[in-house]
């Protein structure tokens, strides 16, 4: 799942900085897990607690970015009488491959 997080991640590149984030911190957690079960593996159960916790932490920090990014959705969706949440578009900051013409 920490390469497939990861190929996420590197595809999320041009969208928006919230993506971004969520895809950074599930990377890591993702890792944090695997460490855990190969260290539990190996007998090392202070050191796999340690990574659960880590691990806990990353996907609660990936679901609040994503409750917020459902929020800087639905606000102008739903013309809700609240200002817009900034999102950052990382298009303009990630230039996107030239193409050769033939």
């Amino acid at each position: 799942m920490a390469l497939l997080s990861f190929v996420y991640l590197i595809c999320s590149l041009r969208t928006n900085l919230v993506f971004f984030l969520i895809f950074v911190v599930a990377t890591i957690g993702f890792g944090m897990n695997a460490g855990a079960y190969w260290h539990l593996a190996g007998g090392n159960t202070a050191l796999a607690s340690s990574l659960t916790v880590g691990t806990g932490a990353c996907f609660w920090v990936a679901a609040m970015l994503g409750w917020y990014m459902l929020l800087a959705v639905m606000i102008p969706t739903m013309e809700l009488p609240f200002p817009s949440l900034p999102i950052v578009d990382l298009s303009t900051k990630i230039r996107a491959k030239k193409i050769r013409s033939a």
